[in-house]
């Protein structure tokens, strides 16, 4: 913590705190930009790969990081490229990687800005148009760059990041409103990619190093749940990240929320709802059932088109019978 903005744990982990996490040759002949490469979970994603038998671009914006990991993984006879560079500069990281090994299989962005707490009225517009040009307009340049190569091999796996701050994050506005911004892309790409066979998946990690993060984080996140934080070390997210990554994987257009080496399915949907809202007096009067969680049918659309067709279908009394792609 320094002043009232939130920073990154410096603490960088050594090999022995990475274990095996896929087999040896899980990712033999494939190339994987990781952009924030060297972040803390950045670089246990870069060691699994790698250990994996991946040529692994490790891509991030600070040099020196960037560098030390590409020489320690090529130290250990493994495939690594340093491309020190920052995620808005995508069509060059990708060309460097294809000049490099002349293919490109997947990417995977656990990229995250410094951020600060501050309260919303106090917020200064730099500050979200910083974050967001990091944390959404970087992973777009990337993808953006690699996807007529993905499109024309019909073939590429994409794992962005996400945060559970979008459930809300008091005093930290930028940050949710960042995380949150990947979702509706997320559900976009994973349709526009299908053809292709492209996914495009959300990881919304828990990653910590309790004992090295400033005091005053360290109190906030122990009123969460300490033992399970304690748990949940950026490693300890890493297999989903690289099951999502590898080509067995058929997943796409979902967030998945990991930490603890547990993983959980983040869903987003609509309730069944009640009709007749035709004033403003019946709107206020129906607020309580509508929000009542009683409401436990969940409508999980898998595109706004099937949202709209299952709208349509309730206003008509018809939803039992809908048969939209959607999960019930």
């Amino acid at each position: 913590m320094s002043g009232s903005g939130y920073t990154i744990s410096e603490h960088r982990p050594d090999a022995s705190e990475t274990p095996r996490l896929a087999n040896p040759d899980a990712f033999k002949g494939q190339t994987v930009i990781v952009t924030g490469g060297t972040g803390k979970i950045g670089l246990q994603i870069c060691r699994s790969l790698a250990a994996s038998g991946a040529n692994v671009v490790v891509s991030d914006i600070r040099a020196d990081p960037v560098h030390l990991l590409v020489k320690e993984l090529t130290a250990e006879g493994y495939s690594a490229l340093a491309v020190p560079l920052s995620a808005v500069e995508g069509k060059k990281i990708v060309e460097q990687t294809l000049q490099k090994y002349g293919s490109l299989h997947a990417i995977v962005q656990p990229i995250i800005a410094p951020f600060q707490f501050i309260p919303f009225e106090k917020m200064p517009a730099e500050e979200f148009r910083n974050t967001f040009e990091s944390d959404v307009m970087g992973p777009i340049a990337v993808m953006q760059a690699a996807w007529p190569h993905f499109q024309k091999q019909k073939y590429g796996r994409i794992v962005n990041f996400t945060s559970g701050a979008i459930f809300g994050m008091e005093l930290a506005s930028t940050y949710p409103t960042t995380k949150g911004a990947l979702l509706g892309l997320n559900k976009t790409l994973a349709e526009e990619g299908a053809p292709y066979n492209i996914t495009v998946n959300c990881i919304s990690p828990v990653g910590l190093y309790m004992e090295k993060q400033a005091k005053g984080v360290q109190d906030m996140l122990a009123k969460a749940n300490g033992p399970f934080l304690k748990a949940s070390v950026p490693v300890a997210n890493v297999p989903m990240v690289l099951a999502l990554a590898h080509k067995n994987n058929k997943a796409s257009g979902e967030i998945f929320y990991t930490a603890a080496y547990g993983v959980f399915r983040h869903s987003m949907g609509m309730t069944t709802g009640l009709t007749d809202c035709t004033t403003v007096e019946k709107c206020l009067e129906k607020v309580p059932g509508i929000m009542d969680r009683g409401f436990r049918q969940i409508m999980e659309p898998f595109s706004a088109h099937a949202l709209g067709e299952y709208q349509a279908a309730y206003f008509l009394g018809t939803e039992k019978d809908f048969k939209a792609p959607s999960h019930l």
